[in-house]
């Protein structure tokens, strides 16, 4: 196809191609950055100084979070924690048997 070529309405393909194949980039490079909450909670315990070193499972805890106050039950491999989750504040982290 030559570089000049127009569409069925005589516009330009090449930026219509160009612009398709761009969109396309972005949302896989969207989609590839999707934390989930194992990730989330991974990373907050180990930057309040605990140890996680592979994040295995988190299970939320319905019956024990309220609004504004989310608890969860995440498992690595060295170690499991009950992690308390307050928005704009640091997490209660608890250190589980």
């Amino acid at each position: 196809m030559a570089a000049d070529q127009v569409g069925a309405r005589g516009a330009p393909l090449r930026p219509l191609v160009t612009a398709a194949l761009l969109a396309s980039l972005f949302a896989d490079l969207a989609a590839a950055q999707v934390e989930t909450p194992l990730d989330v909670l991974a990373v907050r315990v180990r930057e309040q100084g605990y140890s996680c070193e592979k994040p295995i499972n988190a299970v939320r805890d319905e019956a024990a979070s309220q609004p504004n106050r989310t608890v969860w039950r995440l498992q690595c491999s060295n170690a499991s924690y009950r992690v308390v989750l307050h928005p704009d504040m640091g997490a209660e982290i608890e250190v589980l048997d």
